[in-house]
């Protein structure tokens, strides 16, 4: 219990500092957050995290730089309308292409983990990486609803 607490405590304290950093930190904060998210809940020995570490580092970082990158992200769309169909052809590709990029690459790294953890503990990685991605949902919909809270009182 106490492990929850100080992990929900260490996870709320760098939210607020994550706001107040360029990208580039940001980024490096998440991926150590994340890191330090998922080895909790893994219960690696520290031999494993030695070698898991690197590894996990790397494909968290590969992930997050496939989303940057996804074609939607620079997408103007007022400009839709006078878009010809080639056009949303090669969007619509690059998309596709993206996210078979990025299964790819999960399934490159579940063969690296697989050489230095064992498979109880890639199911637990997957677990944990489950649950981190819904504690993130949820601060953004708290977040969500402070915000509107807050401007409602104003008015």
């Amino acid at each position: 219990m106490k492990r929850i607490i100080l992990s929900l405590l260490l996870l709320s304290v760098s939210v607020i500092s994550f706001a107040e950093k360029n990208e580039e930190e940001k980024i490096q904060e998440m991926v150590e957050e994340k890191t330090s998210y998922i080895i909790e809940r893994m219960g690696l020995t520290p031999e494993e995290t030695e070698k898991f570490v690197p590894i996990y580092k790397k494909y968290i970082t590969e992930r997050i730089n496939t989303f940057d990158n996804s074609p939607f992200e620079n997408f103007n769309y007022k400009e839709e309308k006078s878009m010809s169909e080639e056009e949303f052809k090669k969007i619509n590709d690059a998309y596709v292409n993206g996210k078979v990029n990025r299964a790819l690459s999960a399934k490159l790294y579940y063969e690296r983990f697989r050489e230095v953890i064992p498979e109880s503990k890639i199911y637990k990685m997957l677990i944990a990486e489950r649950d981190f991605k819904r504690e993130l949902l949820k601060r953004v919909q708290n977040k969500g609803c402070q915000h509107k809270a807050t401007t409602t009182n104003k008015k």
